[in-house]
């Protein structure tokens, strides 16, 4: 049976029952939390382990250099806007360049 069945036979049987509102409102409310948390936890799931590369353009068009720091006590991501003049940064550019025109 469907968290959401479950859901639907609860009210209706608080509904004869002639619970409080306040009951019923928190029951339902704490489903649709764990039918959210189900949902998210399978989108990140689907989405795999999130690696897009050296490099991210966003939809605006611009282009980030992402870099994972690997202290133990934190793990940021650090970002700054490719600069074409940096030879690392052109070259990736470039193949990034030749994949749009490929897609």
């Amino acid at each position: 049976m469907t968290k959401i069945r479950i859901t639907k036979d609860f009210v209706n049987s608080a509904a004869q029952e002639a619970e409080s509102f306040d009951n019923v409102e928190r029951s339902v409310l704490r489903s649709v939390l764990e039918i959210e948390k189900g949902a998210m936890a399978l989108f990140l799931s689907l989405q795999g382990h999130g690696d897009l590369g050296p490099f991210v353009e966003t939809e605006d068009a611009k282009v980030f250099q992402v870099r994972l720091s690997c202290f133990p006590v934190s793990k940021e991501i650090h970002q700054r806007e490719a600069d074409p003049a940096r030879e690392d940064d052109a070259r990736e550019l470039e193949q990034l360049e030749a994949f749009d025109a490929d897609n």
